[in-house]
């Protein structure tokens, strides 16, 4: 289920943010530490679990500079560490679910591949039903969140539903993911 829900995520990634390279961790523990400095013996700052996306910089001396948003913080800053290059697994090396000519009618798309479905729903986006922090004719922050895929202009359309469904079982997804 974990990479059919990493496939997932590289599809919505490649619709919502527009630029940074991303990635998630490959790590048989299951998790990635992130540290303060570029070596195995800087502080440990924080953690990638199994299917994190997160954004990724670049490599020197076998490390890579990542930016995170701490899982304890409620004000969506990013903060800067170092993961080990071969726990990252970019997400334009996973396998994919194409859009192939599927159309989106009425805002509904649904894709499927294998035991996998993957149903998106989108609506107009109504500027009056969100907090918009704007600076300087831009739009860094959305109902106090990180404003994802629109280069801080208005966007255009929201996503409205989620449904994921792998071999007839409906995957649960937390409502902030």
């Amino acid at each position: 289920m974990k990479p059919t829900l990493l496939s997932l995520l590289y599809i919505l990634a490649h619709a919502l943010i527009a630029r940074g390279q991303l990635a998630t961790i490959k790590d048989p523990d299951g998790f990635t530490n992130i540290r303060a400095g570029r070596s195995v013996n800087a502080k440990i700052i924080g953690k990638f679990h199994d299917g994190d996306v997160f954004v990724y910089g670049e490599e020197k001396n076998g490390w890579i500079n990542v930016l995170y948003s701490p899982a304890d913080s409620s004000d969506s800053r990013y903060l800067e560490g170092y993961i080990h290059k071969d726990r990252l697994l970019p997400l334009d090396q996973l396998h994919c679910i194409l859009k192939n000519d599927k159309a989106v009618t009425n805002g509904h798309l649904t894709l499927h591949r294998d035991s996998l479905t993957i149903e998106l729903m989108t609506a107009p986006f109504r500027p009056k039903d969100h907090i918009l922090l704007k600076k300087g004719g831009l739009i860094p922050k959305i109902d106090g969140k990180t404003a994802l895929g629109t280069d801080e202009e208005m966007p255009l359309e929201q996503l409205t539903c989620l449904r994921l469904t792998i071999s007839g079982q409906a995957a649960q997804i937390p409502a902030k993911a």
